[in-house]
């Protein structure tokens, strides 16, 4: 983990692109054009576009969240495959210079920070890159295994080997932000060969043997499908959105907007029929049924039945357990409707009643390698095990999640100096890796 990495941020806004949400009788959700739905601690209301924030007497925080890159966009799974696994080595940053290195987990710098830009490792090797773009690998002691020869494709996966293959581009653009032309995709393997040419508009990383990709197809519209390792077609690009193949299932968009799951045949195992899906997370899906969420498991079989609203944050099953809001009741005098917050098991059972054992909570994310990051009165944040219990005593006033076994927290912030010293820690609260940053 680093600066750059996940962490939490409130934000008043929409749940959807290009829309934002009001509640139009209490009952359901509707979309409209002109209003945002704000969430408090345990209430929510209506607020005009274009009003001030500040002058609405709120008496309680935000509550509403999104995950965000810092310095960055929000990164949205659309073709992406998740790495998961356990990393040796973790990213650092020489921010005086703007330079990428790399730590272990005893806190040592194994690979002194000289890259402008660096990849997480992923299956022993990591992208490290000059400021043209122009990108090595390099194996966990800083050898080079694959000489500088590719650039960074900008797609939206981080740029590494993923079931044995990595994408990149033949080609440097001085601008990052200029799109890769397809053709100037591929696919490399180990060795730094090219297995085979990507020639499309979007290409994902292989996830259960596929790379889900996209042609454009005018006025704003791609066609989804994916490939296979040899590059040949395995699924017809047909679809308005898919995402990467999770438990032998991808989540796809028909050209109605409803969403159904494909498996790796092609075959529809489950009818495009919602308004709104997640991806399976170990065996279950949160799916929108007459405008509430509930989960369906993999025959398409409701078992946790839609009681729930939608959050940007959280919702779905990691280790277990999953976090969800409750619509309870509309006060008309108020103007305002109250959400509960729960940890639920899979079989819908209340393990935490979040809003109860923590009343100035504004904000709870998925649990992440035994622990779920919680934000408290929209200042300052903690971390909860799956039996509610805090990590720190005293909460911290920077925090992200766990990922790859470490989380970063702020120590301490200098106001005169503007100099803030972060810590990475590790599962028990533990300080692995230490430095200063000028904020």
């Amino acid at each position: 983990m680093d600066l750059k990495s996940k962490v939490f941020s409130r934000r008043i806004g929409c749940m959807r692109t290009g829309c934002t949400i009001i509640q139009s009788s209490w009952e359901e959700l509707s979309i409209k054009s002109r209003y945002c739905l704000i969430f408090s601690s345990s209430i929510y209301f209506l607020m005009e576009e274009g009003e001030n924030f500040m002058s609405k007497k709120l008496g309680k925080s935000v509550r509403l969240m999104l995950l965000m890159l810092v310095g960055g966009a929000l990164s949205v799974n659309t073709v992406g495959a998740a790495d998961k696994q356990e990393y040796k080595l973790h990213k650092m940053y020489n921010y005086e210079y703007g330079l990428t290195g790399y730590f272990d987990m005893n806190g040592k710098v194994v690979i002194e920070p000289k890259y402008s830009t660096g990849f997480n490792f992923s299956e022993g090797v990591a992208a490290v890159c000059d400021e043209t773009r122009h990108c090595e690998f390099i194996d966990e002691q800083g050898n080079v295994v694959i000489e500088r020869k590719y650039y960074i494709a900008v797609d939206p996966d981080e740029m590494g080997f993923y079931e044995g293959l990595a994408l990149v581009s033949l080609a440097y653009h001085r601008n990052s932000e200029k799109r890769v032309l397809p053709n100037e995709k591929a696919f490399i393997d180990h060795n730094g060969e090219i297995r085979f040419m990507a020639p499309y508009d979007a290409v994902g990383n292989f996830s259960e043997g596929l790379s889900v990709v996209a042609k454009y197809a005018g006025g704003g519209k791609y066609n989804y499908g994916a490939i296979d390792k040899e590059g040949n077609v395995a699924i017809p690009l047909q679809y308005r959105r898919m995402n990467a193949f999770k438990e032998g299932l991808a989540l796809f968009q028909d050209s109605k907007g409803f969403y159904g799951y494909v498996d790796k045949t092609g075959k529809v195992v489950i009818p495009a029929k919602y308004r709104r899906a997640h991806d399976f997370s170990e065996g279950l899906a949160k799916v929108k049924i007459n405008d509430k969420f509930g989960f369906i498991d993999k025959t398409g079989k409701v078992v946790i039945q839609p009681e729930y609203l939608e959050s940007s944050t959280n919702g779905d099953f990691h280790e277990g357990l999953a976090v969800v809001d409750k619509f309870l009741r509309y006060d008309s005098k108020l103007n305002m409707g109250f959400v509960d917050t729960y940890v639920i098991d899979k079989k819908g059972k209340i393990v935490i009643n979040v809003t109860k054992k923590f009343p100035q909570y504004d904000g709870v994310s998925d649990f992440h390698e035994g622990w779920a990051y919680i934000q408290i009165d929209n200042t300052i944040g903690n971390f909860i095990d799956k039996n509610g219990n805090l990590m720190f005593k005293k909460h911290r006033k920077r925090i992200s999640e766990f990922d790859r076994g470490l989380a970063l927290i702020q120590l301490s912030y200098d106001s005169k100096t503007r100099i803030a010293k972060y810590a990475h820690i590790d599962k028990t609260g533990k300080q692995v890796f230490v430095f200063d940053r000028q904020e």
